[in-house]
C-alpha cells in the first residue's frame, strides 16, 4: 500500500510532457507509461502507444482509451481530448451523488420525499442509474468474466436520459426518446440497447422498485411500433476460396501499395481499413499488432489483436522502417478499386474475403471459436468475446499461427 501511494505522490509531482519525451521513449523500444498529469498518460507496448485517460466512476476507478498517438493522436489533441471527456462527465453528473454520471433530460423531477408505499410489500423507489449498478454488481459475480464489456455497455445507459428517473416512473415513451436520441441513426445498436434496458427494468421489478403487474416499457412488441426495425444485413459478397490463390498470385505480380494491401488484408484475415492503416511500429517479430484503440467498429474496444504473419505475409510488407504506413497513404476505395480491376463484374468485395476464409477453415475443420478469434469479431457476446476472455496475445499469436499458416499455403499455392 505505502508502495502504491508513492507512486501516486511521483505521479502528482511529475512535469507535464514534452513531445521529445515521446520520442524518445518510443525510439527506447522499452514498455512504459509516461504520466502527463491529471490522470493523462500514454502507454507504450510493442511499438504501440495509446493515450489513456484514468477517471473516478462513483467508488471505481475507470479508464477510456483516447486515442493512438502513431495515428495522429498528438500530445496537444490528447490533453483536449481529456479536458473535453471531462468537462462531459462535469456537465453530466448528479448533484446528489457527485461522482455518478448521469444525464436526464429533460432533468428529472426531485421529489421532496419518497412517496407512501404500501406497508408490508417491501417496496421501494430506485432511480435507473442505481438499478443499473445493482445489475452489473449482480452479474459481475458469476454470469460475465472478468474481461467482458457488457458491464461497460450496461453502464452507458446511465449517462442518458434514463439514468436519473425513477425506475417506476419511466414509460414507453421515455424509452423511445432514449433510444431515438442517442442511437436513432444506428438502428442495430438500437435493438440492442433497448434489449439491455428490458433487462434493467426486469431486475427492478425484482428488486421491488417497479411493479409486476405493468408491461415492461421497453418490450420489442412495444417498441417496434414506434422504432423502425434494424434492417436485415446482407452479407457482402465473397469469392468462393477455391478461386483465391489465382487472385492472390495476381496480387503479388502485380506489386503495387494498393495489391500488397489487398493481399495482406486476405492473408491476415484483416479488414479494409486494418490493412490501409498498418504502420511499421505494428509489426513486432513475426506478428501483427493492432492497437484496439484504432477504430471501435472494426475492434473490440481497448482489446488489442494480435495476428501472426507467415511468411508469405511479411514478404508483402517489404524492407522495414521504424515507423509509417506500410502501404503508404491509401484512399479509402484503394483495395476495392484494385479489386475491380482484377476482377471487373465479379460484385466481390474486400471484406467479403473474410467469409472466403471462413468458408475454407470450416471445411478444413477448424472450430468457430477458432475462426471467430482470427476474424476479431466486435458484437455481442458471440464466440469471438468468449475467446478473447481467454486468450492474451501470447496465446493468440500460439494458437493461431497454425491455422493462418495453412490458410497462406493455400491461399498462395499459385505464387
Amino acid at each position: 500500500m505505502r508502495n502504491i501511494t508513492e507512486q501516486r505522490k511521483r505521479r502528482a509531482k511529475a512535469e507535464p510532457l514534452k513531445p521529445a519525451d515521446i520520442k524518445k521513449a518510443i525510439a527506447s523500444g522499452k514498455n512504459q507509461t509516461l504520466h502527463d498529469g491529471a490522470s493523462l498518460s500514454l502507454k507504450i507496448r510493442s511499438g504501440s502507444a495509446l493515450w489513456i485517460y484514468k477517471f473516478r466512476d462513483g467508488v471505481s476507478f475507470r479508464s477510456t482509451s483516447l486515442g493512438s498517438y502513431h495515428h495522429g493522436v498528438g500530445l496537444t489533441e490528447a490533453r483536449n481530448k481529456r479536458n473535453a471527456f471531462a468537462g462531459r462527465r462535469y456537465e453530466q453528473r448528479i448533484p446528489r451523488r457527485g461522482l455518478a454520471v448521469i444525464k436526464s433530460a429533460p432533468e428529472p423531477v426531485e421529489p421532496e420525499s419518497e412517496p407512501d408505499v404500501p406497508p408490508g410489500t417491501g417496496a421501494k423507489r430506485m432511480r435507473f442509474a442505481d438499478v443499473v449498478d445493482s445489475l452489473i454488481a449482480k452479474r459481475s459475480v458469476s454470469e460475465w468474466k472478468v474481461k467482458s464489456r457488457e458491464p461497460d455497455n450496461y453502464r452507458r445507459l446511465k449517462t442518458g436520459r434514463l439514468g436519473g428517473l425513477w425506475a417506476d416512473e419511466i414509460t414507453h415513451k421515455d424509452v423511445e426518446k432514449e433510444l431515438q436520441t442517442r442511437w436513432g441513426d444506428a438502428l442495430t445498436n438500437a435493438e440492442k440497447m433497448r434489449a439491455r434496458i428490458e433487462v434493467v427494468l426486469n431486475h427492478a421489478i425484482a428488486k421491488e422498485a417497479r411493479a409486476n403487474d405493468v408491461p415492461n416499457p421497453a418490450l420489442k412488441d412495444i417498441i417496434k411500433e414506434l422504432i423502425p426495425a434494424a434492417p436485415k444485413s446482407t452479407p457482402r459478397a465473397a469469392m468462393h476460396r477455391k478461386d483465391v490463390p489465382a487472385l492472390m498470385a495476381e496480387l503479388v505480380a502485380d506489386g503495387s501499395p494498393s495489391a500488397r494491401a489487398l493481399a495482406f488484408a486476405i492473408l491476415t484475415v484483416g479488414r479494409n481499413v486494418e490493412a490501409r492503416q498498418a504502420d511499421w511500429s505494428e509489426i513486432v517479430g513475426s506478428a501483427w499488432i493492432i492497437p484496439g484503440g484504432r477504430e471501435e467498429r472494426s475492434m473490440k474496444e481497448g482489446q488489442e489483436h494480435a495476428v501472426p504473419l507467415s511468411a508469405a505475409a511479411l514478404a508483402l510488407l517489404g524492407k522495414r522502417k521504424a515507423s509509417g504506413l506500410i502501404f503508404g497513404a491509401l484512399p479509402n476505395h484503394a483495395l476495392n478499386d484494385k479489386l475491380g480491376a482484377l476482377r471487373p463484374n465479379s460484385g466481390v468485395t474486400v471484406h467479403g474475403f473474410r467469409t472466403s476464409f471462413t468458408s475454407w477453415a470450416k471445411a478444413a475443420g477448424y472450430s468457430k471459436e477458432m475462426r471467430e478469434l482470427a476474424k476479431a469479431h466486435a458484437a455481442g457476446r458471440t464466440a469471438t468475446e468468449l475467446a478473447y476472455e481467454h486468450y492474451d496475445r501470447a496465446d493468440q499469436l500460439h494458437t493461431l499461427r497454425p491455422m493462418l499458416q495453412a490458410w497462406s499455403d493455400f491461399a498462395t499455392q499459385s505464387v
